[in-house]
């Protein structure tokens, strides 16, 4: 589709390889930084809501649902516009200054960095909730003790990986090529900025 028949491993493809094993971890990074805000921004809404209105606890008045779901939804969108702009716009920026084999390379890096790190997020936060779950369940006995405090912690940790980090890197593989492939007829039509050898 670009004209390119051959992929020479110069400085342009090792570039784009290093460039796009790189992305996936700023990709996850931003969106458990997003769950996490946005978990924060509830929970301070909910302290909020107890303190002006005890009787929520008493189960006598209702809280207020809609200002919940609105901090929610608004944080959600907002802080998910970084992630957005990093799978969107890396393409664009490789493709344009270092050329189509350093975008080949990007997407080959981004692809089996991503491929892993979706992996290893989707099983290990998995585990890291059931452990918890196992605990809680079978070995009663170790609550309140130091190993039940560090799987609670994982949880705390696992949910975030295991819910929004894995599943979004695979949105995050398929946007990014998708991204190349819309592209790829402007880079024939000009040179890279950036000539590498």
């Amino acid at each position: 589709m670009v004209g390119l028949w051959s992929a020479p491993l110069g400085q342009a493809f090792v570039f784009g390889i290093l460039i796009g094993a790189v992305v996936p971890f700023l990709f996850a990074s931003s969106t458990i930084a997003a769950t996490a805000k946005g978990a924060f921004d509830m929970v301070n809404e909910v302290r909020r809501q107890f303190k002006a209105n005890p009787r929520i606890l008493e189960g006598s008045d209702k809280p207020d649902y809609d200002k919940c779901i609105d901090i929610s939804t608004k944080t959600a969108l907002r802080r998910m516009l970084l992630p957005t702009v990093v799978t969107l716009v890396s393409p664009l920026l490789v493709g344009l200054l270092l050329g189509p084999h350093a975008l080949g390379g990007m997407l080959l890096g981004g692809t089996c960095t991503a491929a892993l790190l979706a992996s290893f997020f989707t099983f290990g936060g998995a585990l890291w909730d059931n452990t918890k779950k196992s605990i809680e369940a079978k070995a009663f006995w170790l609550k309140g003790s130091p190993t039940h405090t560090a799987a609670v912690v994982g949880d705390t940790v696992g949910d975030p990986l295991k819910d929004v980090a894995g599943p979004s890197l695979n949105i995050f593989m398929k946007l990014t090529n998708m991204t190349a492939l819309l592209i790829a007829p402007l880079l024939l039509s000009i040179p890279p900025i950036i000539e590498l050898l």
